[in-house]
Order: C-alpha cells, then structure tokens, then sequence
C-alpha cells in the first residue's frame, strides 16, 4: 500500500512574494504533523472567475485575479530553502514540460532535500488516447 504522507498544499499566486513560500514551509515543518508540502503546476486556477469577487470572498481585494500562478517548481525552491526536514510534492500532467526538463529540475530539488520530493503526473488528454496517473519519487531517502 506505501506509506501515508500528510501534505498541505501552497498557493502560488503571482501577488505574493515566492519568497514568503520559505516562511510557510517552515511553519508546517514547525508542527511536526505535515510530511510535505504540495503545489500545483496549472496555468489557471479552479475558482469560476464570475465569483472571484471582493463580494464573494474578501480574497479577491488582496488577489484580484486567480489565474496568475507562479512555477511552482521555483517556488519549491524557495521553500525548500527554509526547511531542513519537510518533504514536497508537485502535482503536474505528463504534458506541460518536457521529460528532460522534469528530470533535471526534479533531480536538482531531490539532492536538495536529500530524496524527500514526489512528482505526481495527473492523467492528460492528448486527442482521444489517455494516460494514466503516476508519481515518481526523486533521489535516495537517506
């Protein structure tokens, strides 16, 4: 079955400083309950804009629009570099990247966490074939 990971997810937004990613990794970190972070590679958000409105959520002043969202492998970095031990997972298709992309950024984030990162590939639609979901995890866990 694997083992069971508690993970809370960042939000990306391009309005917040990615930088500000280390200070929220390190206070889940701080809990000693959560197993890792996640983010999500999407160019859009899931909120129907029609009700991303400073009427509907007082979000909508601070974030006025809810589909400018950060790389999220940039920003693991960046709140990787306020942790010692909290691992991460980046949701993302088997189509948005190339694989020796994936590859280099996902090695080059697991020998800074020493193995402790997870790509997790959702299905993606490419004409009428589809594929199925995997994850991979990066690195040795040592």
């Amino acid at each position: 079955m694997g083992d069971l990971r508690t993970g809370i997810g960042i939000w990306s937004s391009r309005y917040m400083d990615p930088k500000g990613s280390a200070q929220y990794a390190s206070a889940l970190q701080a809990t000693g309950q959560i197993d890792q972070f996640v983010l999500w590679d999407q160019l859009t958000s899931w909120w129907p804009n029609s009700l991303w409105t400073p009427e509907n959520t007082v979000l909508a002043t601070q974030v006025p629009d809810m589909d400018s969202l950060q790389d999220p492998f940039a920003t693991a970095a960046f709140a990787l570099s306020g942790v010692d031990d909290l691992g991460f997972a980046v949701c993302t298709d088997a189509l948005r990247r190339e694989p020796a992309e994936m590859a280099q950024t996902m090695l080059t984030l697991a020998t800074a966490t020493r193995g402790r990162g997870r790509c997790v590939w959702a299905p993606a639609r490419c004409g009428t074939s589809r594929r199925s979901a995997g994850s991979a995890r990066w690195g040795s866990s040592g």
